[in-house]
């Protein structure tokens, strides 16, 4: 959220997909004799409702001037399909004349090289409120690739809930991310951590020394330790100061003052840069021992009150999420399917004995009239 500022899932139907069957198919390739799901005696053995993570920039909103969520007419989402898979769902006919193109999202780099050079057709599946109609469109084709009367039948029709839009405003839903309230800080703080690392780098011990004075350079080229080294001329080379009047280092007093005056001007962007994003020294596990009870518990009370709001909108989602799901069950599921999500009437689910609790019952003596509940006194 704090780069893209946007987050969205996708809902699936029992079978794992939401596309329905084709609505155009390749009839010259068809085998007449291929026996179909309807006049055989196959049982669906699983149902479920998968949740798809979508990219934010594989995401639509229509139309791109709402203001809020109710005013969106539709939504949308990219998919990229190779030809085999079109083939399957849209028929040979249509693959054909769907244009290939190489995939130009960020590939992983633990990834297999061939599998950048694998061409795939784009593919929009575009959600329409207006005619409650699932639309699947693709680039320089100038036909419906299918469409579908509203597969899922939902209260709000679409198959996702209100995305997690960071710092949204009242004029649209484009969202804010939060990195660009502390660019400028970021960047800053970027420049002077290069600085830093230069000034570091240079701060090393090095010098100059006269050529003629021989064995000083060995005093830090080799691993001297309790060792003498010996000189020619003793006299001439102390008259002329010694180690100390034949060698002259670099000066890194200034270099080190510079790097600390860095450092904290650092630092202080860096509390900058916290002071807008509400995270204080106790979110990252950090304090200062000389600051008192009440000022920490300011700084986590403060904290508290900004993160409240995205941890409620994060909840939110969750909610919206669970709740289309149930829509899809409750609609869309086979009444023995919800009985094994739920585990009601099941012993393996509750861990009981039907049969031995209605024994229990039936031998348990009637409650007298009057008589209260156990561990409670009569009325």
């Amino acid at each position: 959220m704090s780069l893209q500022g946007e987050g969205s899932i996708d809902m699936k139907d029992s079978e794992g997909e939401l596309e329905p069957e084709e609505f155009e198919k390749d009839i010259e390739n068809e085998d007449p004799t291929e026996e179909k799901l309807e006049e055989t005696n196959d049982e669906i053995v699983r149902e479920s409702t998968p949740v798809d993570y979508i990219h934010w920039e594989d995401f639509l909103i229509f139309s791109s001037n709402a203001r809020t969520w109710s005013e969106v007419v539709a939504v949308g989402k990219r998919g990229y399909m190779t030809y085999t898979q079109m083939c399957e769902r849209f028929g040979k006919a249509i693959a054909k004349k769907i244009p290939l193109q190489k995939d130009e999202r960020k590939k992983d780099r633990f990834q297999n090289d061939s599998l950048e050079n694998e061409v795939k057709g784009e593919v929009f599946e575009i959600w329409n409120k207006e005619d409650r109609t699932v639309y699947w469109v693709a680039m320089d084709y100038d036909y419906l690739l299918d469409r579908k009367d509203d597969p899922l039948n939902l209260e709000h029709f679409f198959p996702c809930p209100r995305p997690i839009i960071a710092n949204q405003t009242t004029g649209t839903m484009v969202p804010v991310a939060d990195y660009m309230q502390y660019q400028d800080q970021a960047t800053q703080i970027d420049e002077l951590s290069q600085r830093i690392s230069m000034l570091t780098r240079a701060c090393k011990v090095a010098g100059v020394y006269a050529s003629a004075a021989k064995g000083i350079q060995r005093l830090l080229n080799e691993s001297v330790e309790n060792e003498l080294i010996p000189v020619d001329d003793w006299a001439a080379f102390a008259e002329k100061g010694g180690v100390a009047g034949q060698i002259s280092f670099l000066p890194l007093k200034e270099i080190i003052g510079v790097i600390q005056e860095l450092s904290s001007l650092k630092d202080k962007q860096i509390e900058e840069m916290d002071r807008l994003t509400g995270i204080n020294d106790l979110m990252r596990g950090t304090t200062d021992a000389r600051e008192t009870l009440g000022g920490q518990r300011l700084k986590s009370n403060y904290t508290g009150t900004r993160l409240t709001a995205r941890q409620n909108e994060v909840a939110r989602f969750a909610r919206d999420t669970v709740r289309i799901m149930a829509d899809i069950m409750c609609q869309h599921f086979s009444p023995q399917a919800l009985v094994e999500v739920s585990g009601a009437m099941y012993e393996e689910g509750l861990g009981v004995n039907v049969e031995d609790v209605q024994v229990r019952l039936q031998q348990q003596p009637p409650v007298p009239q009057g008589a209260g509940l156990p561990g409670l006194p009569a009325p």
